[in-house]
């Protein structure tokens, strides 16, 4: 006579510490869809009653996602978990990994069904009033979708950095579901990202004001270079030809970028290129702006027009332009790129490419949405085109 011998099945605990350990396991990712319960139940050695409590609980603790009528997806993957006492990795994959016709392999992008947590990463709260424009957007955009916003305290260097140790800290206080960081910091939150979690890639949207060269995919940016660009070209078409750029600097240089705008712009039009006239970009040190810029104007070979690639120091140069009676258009001409919702000086019509910041807001939001539920199978970079509105400080002769 034979008898069977069987194993004993896992319990509620058991099971719970078994998916926390597999759902961390790569190449897990957030969005993909597990198979189901009673394929979970012969996998895992348990039944089906323990499974379906243990995703509840997982569920609740913001792991997984339970979409009646398609499955359970992995919102966000978990903190890695050490591999249970007597227990074997299994080979076989928690995730469906062949496309079913009635049922996705994927989360579908559903942002009122589940409300997530956002971290924006940046210094766009205590800056420039570009930067300010930029968070309105983003905290409209979340507000809209019904998520959450979570900010961080900065802390600095003397390179104007966060130190990498700073972020590390404040990642494991306040984990999110994904990130929005500013340029000027992801390099460091990578790596201080990938101390704490262990992934090289996060969910994450790179957003900045201005024109770079993308150092992580999705970036959300205006696209400043062309405006740069257009706006000397504009000028040139007055007939001016000794045109100088006007930019900010930054320790990350996006500075660079508007000046191939301007170079390129001159060039095209076989004119010569001047010396960029560069002003600091960090708002304590904008005391340094008027003496470069009565340089500029005091200079017997000052130039026929400027382009200003930042509309931050135009009250300053108006002011000094009519202490030395000089009149935009008419001794000088003047373009500057502009937001929506910042004021310019009054007393002229001032010539601009307008960009409106808040949309770049929005978009970095509704971009990082789509790389947390798709687990990164939608990156959607984003280029916001400025708007030309002509005034008369760029006209020639015009007073």
């Amino acid at each position: 006579m034979s008898s069977t011998v069987r194993l004993p099945k896992l319990n509620r605990q058991q099971v719970l510490a078994v998916l926390q350990y597999e759902l961390a396991r790569q190449p897990a990712a957030s969005g993909q869809r597990l198979v189901n319960e009673r394929q979970l139940a012969d996998l895992l050695g348990a039944n089906r009653m323990t499974i379906r409590r243990s995703l509840n609980e997982l569920e609740e603790q913001g792991i997984l996602v339970r979409r009646h009528g398609s499955g359970t997806y992995l919102r966000k993957v978990p903190v890695a978990a050490p591999c249970p006492t007597d227990y074997t990795p299994m080979r076989q994959s928690l995730f469906v990994t062949e496309q079913s016709t009635d049922q996705p392999t994927r989360l579908a992008p559903d942002p009122s069904r589940q409300q997530l947590t956002l971290g924006l990463w940046g210094d766009m709260h205590c800056t420039t009033p570009a930067n300010r424009m930029l968070l309105a957007g983003i905290e409209n955009r979340t507000r809209e979708l019904n998520h959450k916003l979570q900010t961080y305290a900065m802390a600095y260097e003397a390179d104007g950095l966060t130190p990498i140790e700073h972020i590390v800290e404040e990642l494991k206080a306040n984990p999110c579901d994904g990130y929005i960081v500013n340029s000027g910091m992801v390099d460091r939150f990578l790596k201080a990202y990938h101390k704490v979690w262990g992934q090289a890639h996060p969910p994450l949207v790179q957003v900045w004001p201005g024109t770079i060269l993308p150092t992580f995919e999705p970036l959300i940016q205006a696209d400043t270079q062309q405006a740069v660009e257009r706006g000397t070209s504009y000028l040139i078409e007055q007939g001016y030809k000794r045109i100088q750029l006007l930019t900010m600097m930054s320790h990350i240089g996006p500075t660079a970028r508007n000046e191939l705008g301007y170079r390129f712009a001159m060039t095209n039009a076989g004119l010569e290129p001047m010396r960029t006239f560069k002003l600091q970009s960090i708002m304590h040190l904008s005391c340094q702006w008027e003496p470069v810029l009565a340089r500029l104007l005091d200079d017997k070979h000052r130039p026929d027009a400027v382009m200003m690639a930042s509309e931050m120091p135009l009250k300053v140069l108006a002011r000094l332009m009519k202490e030395r009676g000089l009149k935009p258009g008419r001794d000088m001409g003047v373009i500057t790129i502009a937001n929506e919702g910042i004021a310019l000086p009054k007393g002229e019509d001032w010539s601009r490419m307008v960009f409106d910041l808040r949309m770049v807001g929005h978009m970095a939001v509704t971009s990082l949405v789509d790389v947390i539920v798709t687990a990164g199978q939608q990156l959607c970079s984003f280029a916001h085109q400025g708007y030309w509105s002509p005034g008369k400080t760029h006209l020639r002769n015009c007073d």
